[in-house]
């Protein structure tokens, strides 16, 4: 499927006026490619040092934050269905800039954290030491072992997309050959994924707090 901006603008009217399965699918269809689209945009306007440590996924992380946030929007008390029925793609694209800003500004944030947390002042020359402190090496450990546990615990279908994704670093594309899927079904199943991991790990009264 090509990327068709009154395709996307139909399908969201559709969908807005009469939200069946049908109806939901397409847009779905659409909204991906339009993320896809404007999630490379975004970055390379904004490609500089600090977008590069955010990693090789960025591009498709970007995407996926901003396709949960928006389905959430859309079934939220704040959504202005008439708004967006009358404006579809001004909405959107407005939309997508604050969800990517949002989510580069606040990954920018905690890579910057996890840099320097381990960071103090150590020998005759004073200079900063990366090695981590015990209390640093436990807390590290005891996230990867609370989180091995939760994926663990993840229907087969999920498990899978979460090896493939963070184990294989697969993209969506990539994850939709390998299963047989269609790619929205695999952006369907990250946002599902994400949201179990974060149900589990927020049960637990350990060292994880699951903030994201």
């Amino acid at each position: 499927m090509l990327f068709d901006n009154m395709a996307l603008a139909e399908s969201c009217r559709c969908y807005l006026a009469d939200p069946t399965p049908r109806h939901q699918n397409v847009f779905f269809q659409q909204v991906v490619f339009f993320s896809e689209k404007e999630a490379y945009r975004y970055l390379y306007n904004r490609r500089n040092a600090s977008l590069a440590s955010l990693g090789w996924t960025l591009l498709e992380d970007v995407q996926s934050y901003f396709l949960e946030k928006l389905f959430q929007y859309l079934s939220s008390a704040e959504f202005n269905r008439q708004v967006w029925k009358d404006r579809p793609l001004a909405c959107l694209h407005t939309y997508f800039q604050s969800r990517a800003s949002e989510y580069v500004d606040r990954e920018t944030r905690i890579n910057y954290r996890l840099e320097h947390q381990d960071q103090y002042e150590e020998g005759w020359d004073g200079f900063a030491s990366h090695t981590p402190s015990p209390e640093a090496e436990y807390f590290r450990n005891a996230v990867v072992e609370e989180v091995r546990q939760a994926v663990g615990k993840l229907p087969p279908l999920l498990g899978r997309v979460c090896q493939a994704r963070y184990e294989l670093n697969l993209t969506a594309r990539e994850i939709a050959d390998a299963l047989d899927l269609p790619v929205e079904t695999v952006y369907t199943h990250q946002a599902k994924l994400k949201r179990s991991l974060k149900s589990r790990l927020s049960k637990k009264k350990g060292v994880l707090q699951w903030n994201s």
